[in-house]
């Protein structure tokens, strides 16, 4: 679309504001991909205006100008342009979605605590007002990732969640690799409110089962949706827990507050009614996968 804006008015647009003399004279938006550009006010009538403000986010405030880094990478990401400069060295990247619940007051000092957070200074892009995306060296672990959440809400009282992307290691796959985290990481938000950090690893499985014909899961998983449905409410969440922590007896019930007993009695019972144990990878991996369908039915 932004496209057939430039053959439209020409040198009337701008994409860079470092580049502007004066930008108080443009009118200045926002893509879908979150690009800021800006329009000469002269070259675009009222009528003209009202128009493009029903396809682009106006922008009230001028748009911050990005780095050349921060630039190549919202190029390279957001827009598909596969620049090979940023991979030129052989190490791969990893990406840190942030979507925030609310627009920050304070968005340099968000910028300065996500500074001062990691050894070596991210790449920080805004795709829109709550939408944050960092491109880091070293892939942050889960404690990592339950610390900046604290950061923010204690400097910022920001109610966030975190999306933890897989390794990112050339320009020809990074569009297509950071377009199926943005959509994992929407689906995990809408299926699986209740946490706030996800891992790659663990919700490509709901991205994958969206692939699969409503009829077929309920054909496949009819049974146990059933016994899910009917069954004790404490078999789901000490099936979920089970899971969580890599089907080890111990740290589940650790994490449920019962003797391990408890979860094996559990355990036993789900079988008896399902034919199925869940301490077997295989049986194991069929009924994860139903628990999933489960919820995003």
């Amino acid at each position: 679309m932004l496209d057939a804006i430039k053959a439209l008015y020409g040198s009337a647009v701008a994409e860079d504001l470092n580049s502007i003399i004066d930008p108080e004279s443009y009118h200045w938006f926002k893509t879908e991909s979150g690009m800021p550009f800006g329009l000469k006010k002269a070259a675009v009538s009222e009528k003209e205006y009202r128009l493009l403000t029903l396809t682009f986010q106006p922008l009230t405030t001028l748009p911050k100008s990005l780095t050349d880094e921060e630039r190549i990478w919202h190029e390279c990401l957001f827009l598909g342009k596969k620049n090979h400069e940023v991979f030129s060295d052989g190490t791969s990247r990893y990406l840190l979605h942030i979507q925030l619940k609310s627009t920050l007051s304070d968005p340099d000092a968000f910028r300065e605590a996500i500074q001062a957070l990691f050894d070596q200074t991210p790449v920080i892009l805004w795709k829109n007002e709550e939408t944050v995306i960092l491109v880091l060296l070293n892939r942050p672990d889960a404690i990592l990732a339950e610390e900046f959440i604290q950061i923010l809400a204690t400097d910022f009282y920001a109610d966030v969640r975190l999306f933890i992307g897989t390794a990112l290691n050339g320009a020809d796959s990074a569009h297509a690799l950071y377009t199926l985290e943005e959509k994992a990481f929407a689906l995990a938000r809408k299926v699986l409110p209740e946490k706030r950090i996800y891992v790659f690893e663990k919700v490509l499985p709901l991205v994958m089962l969206t692939e699969v014909p409503k009829e077929i899961m309920e054909t496949a998983y009819g049974s146990l949706f059933q016994v899910l449905k009917d069954g004790d409410p404490e078999w789901v969440k000490s099936l979920s827990t089970f899971f969580e922590h890599g089907l080890n007896m111990k740290q589940a019930a650790k994490a449920l507050f019962i003797h391990r007993n408890s979860l094996q009695y559990r355990l036993d019972k789900f079988t008896e009614r399902t034919g199925l144990d869940p301490r077997q990878f295989d049986e194991a991996l069929f009924i994860y996968l139903g628990l999933l369908a489960e919820k995003l039915l």
